[in-house]
C-alpha cells in the first residue's frame, strides 16, 4: 500500500469479487468480505494495522470464522 492511494471501494470490490469465486455457493455474502477487507487495508493505510495479510490469507481466516459462527448457531 506505501505510496499508492487508498479507495476502500476499490478494495471492497476487489474482496468482494475474491470471495465470489471461492464460496462456491456457501451461505454468504461475497460483500462481507469485501468489507472487513476494505476495512483491514484502510487500517493497513493510516497506520492503525501493522501487518496486512494476503488477501488469500484473510479469506481463509474470515471463512474458518463464518463457518464457526454458523456451526454454533445450528447448536
Amino acid at each position: 500500500m506505501t505510496g499508492a492511494e487508498f479507495s476502500w471501494d476499490r478494495e471492497n470490490r476487489t474482496a468482494a469479487g475474491y470471495a465470489a469465486r471461492h464460496l462456491g455457493g456457501q451461505l454468504a455474502d461475497p460483500a462481507d468480505f469485501g468489507a472487513v477487507w476494505a476495512n483491514m487495508t484502510r487500517g493497513f493505510h493510516v497506520g492503525e494495522l501493522r501487518d496486512l495479510p494476503p488477501l488469500e490469507a484473510a479469506f481463509a481466516d474470515w471463512l474458518h470464522e463464518l463457518r464457526l459462527h454458523q456451526d454454533e448457531s445450528r447448536t
